[in-house]
């Protein structure tokens, strides 16, 4: 649990860059204001390509606002992609961070735009001057990178038959490859790239991450924000809905990614709204739809345990997931008289090592019956088992 407090105070990333400060301009000059109205309006052709994309990603909060905001949206969104110094939009005032904060959190890969802007507030319009965090020619280079990385990693996959393997594959690739660095919450820290390319995030990047993957292998997703409970209090956090099989759950891979152990865990993989509130709040809860957990990891891997039949069905799911390299096995109980009993029999040091014995001989892998740690989490009937290679 000292690893999950490090992550817990220090998931405050999205609201340190990403709140917007909105300065009003009350006396600058107006002169290139006159000939701006018409000119700064998307394309026809600009339209076209935005409608194409909207078949191609989720483009969650865009969907999600009324008619004349997402025209607002789409005026904006291509003012940012062609690094516009301003842009005229027909909106109300109070109106414009939601539009501004749609565009960032549904277009991970406009990673430039800084969050921050000024404009001019007319009786028509209003006059958008943003600010970014590169210059043009900086996030052209970053760009063709990011794509190229993102595209050798979808070409690698696996050709799999199931969009829960395509997203636990891309899961597992942004937790593999990525540090949890909190000196990058400042800097890069709130972009995809700071995962894929450098390696080192905070929660923001390991999201926008994952965003990205899951847009390039056509499953949805998107981005959520809220809070995390830890034992300092809530901070602010990201992390991703996705949908597996017409079904949302949520996926948090910041927490995965050494939250309980110090290896990669499951813990929130795709898991509903009631499980994940236990420790993350203040998301729309009404919008997010997630109440199944038929793709959930540990359902989907048999370690959910609906009732203990003992440590000898756990040993063979233990050797079946040990077998695909994996090197730690997590277990989660339905209930908490079960939950006490398995956690009974890991008292009983013979019944434990027979269950190691078992599991470790039938992967037929070369890892130690001896050196092998557990971490329970009483508040989720939580075990996890890491084994150790010889």
């Amino acid at each position: 649990m000292k690893k999950l407090l490090s992550f817990l105070l220090a998931v405050v990333l999205f609201i340190a860059v990403y709140f917007i400060s909105g300065n009003i301009v009350d006396n600058a000059s107006e002169k290139h204001l006159k000939t701006s109205i018409e000119n700064d309006k998307y394309t026809q052709q600009e339209y076209s390509d935005f409608q194409n994309k909207l078949n191609e990603k989720s483009f969650y909060y865009y969907n999600n606002l009324s008619d004349n905001l997402k025209d607002a949206y789409i005026t904006l969104y291509w003012s940012f992609c062609n690094f516009d110094d301003f842009c005229k939009v027909e909106m109300a005032e109070d109106d414009l961070r939601t539009v501004v904060d749609a565009i960032s959190y549904d277009n991970s890969d406009i990673f430039w735009i800084s969050g921050s802007f000024s404009y001019y507030d007319y009786d028509n319009y209003i006059e958008v001057i943003p600010e970014y965090s590169y210059t043009k020619d900086e996030a052209e280079v970053i760009a063709s990178q990011l794509e190229a990385k993102i595209k050798s990693i979808i070409n690698s996959m696996p050709s799999y038959s199931s969009d829960f393997e395509k997203e636990l594959y891309l899961h597992d690739y942004v937790c593999d490859n990525t540090i949890y660095d909190d000196s990058t919450k400042d800097t890069t820290g709130h972009t995809a790239h700071s995962s894929l390319l450098d390696g080192r995030t905070v929660c923001e990047g390991y999201a926008r991450a994952l965003q990205l993957l899951l847009d390039e292998a056509n499953i949805y997703n998107y981005l959520i924000l809220g809070t995390a409970l830890g034992t300092d209090g809530a901070s602010g956090h990201i992390w991703n809905v996705v949908r597996i099989n017409g079904c949302n759950y949520h996926v948090d891979s910041t927490w995965n990614d050494g939250a309980f152990t110090d290896t990669k865990g499951y813990f929130y993989f795709n898991v509903s709204d009631s499980f994940i509130m236990k420790t993350h709040s203040d998301f729309n809860i009404q919008n997010t739809g997630c109440n199944y957990n038929y793709a959930n990891y540990f359902v989907m891997k048999n370690t959910y345990i609906q009732s203990f039949r003992g440590f000898s069905y756990l040993a063979d799911v233990t050797s079946n997931i040990l077998s695909t390299d994996e090197n730690t096995v997590e277990f989660i109980f339905e209930n908490e008289a079960d939950y006490k009993s398995a956690l009974k029999e890991l008292e009983n040091n013979s019944l434990f090592f027979s269950y190691v014995d078992t599991a470790v001989s039938n992967s037929g892998r070369n890892l130690s019956k001896t050196n092998v740690s557990c971490v329970m989490v009483d508040d989720y009937n939580y075990i996890s088992i890491a084994f150790k290679e010889v």
